[in-house]
């Protein structure tokens, strides 16, 4: 099962544990526990989570998953809710995610394989999809040891 967490920015955490470690370390406070509490969670039954990013608008983009399924992408408002899903199935009917960025114009880029039934490699994907989800473009270069680029 894939669980996703999502806590405040790290800036947003980052200069307020500052300012306590600086207290701690003047004698002014004693060491304090602090423990980030997620924004939100999600969860995927039977998915596996490969790669998340977050776009310019601060959504979040997951991909990952399912045995004997197509690469799913999902994407997340900044509250948690899920704004779309789609399963990349020009990809193959079997396809792993391994990375996933974004670009400043929203689109997200998603790299991966497609497996056969015994998850063994057969080719190298690369694929690029807008903002909405829609596949823009997409490579596969056959091989198992092979590179997809565009």
């Amino acid at each position: 099962m894939m669980r996703l967490l999502r806590t405040a920015p790290l800036r947003a955490r980052l200069l307020p544990k500052l300012g306590l470690a600086l207290l701690a370390l003047l004698g002014a406070a004693t060491a304090a526990q602090a423990q980030l509490a997620p924004d939100w969670s999600a969860s995927l039954p039977a998915a596996t989570g490969t790669a998340v990013a977050l776009d310019r608008d601060n959504n979040s983009l997951v991909t990952g998953w399912t045995p004997g399924a197509p690469l799913q992408l999902s994407k997340y408002g900044p509250a948690g809710g899920l704004l779309w899903q789609r399963s990349l199935t020009a990809l193959g009917a079997a396809s792993r995610s391994l990375a996933l960025v974004t670009d400043a114009a929203g689109n997200s880029i998603i790299s991966g394989t497609v497996v056969d039934t015994t998850g063994v490699p057969q080719a190298a994907v690369v694929a690029k999809v807008d903002a909405a989800g829609a596949l823009l473009w997409q490579d596969e270069t056959a091989g198992r040891f092979n590179i997809a680029w565009r």
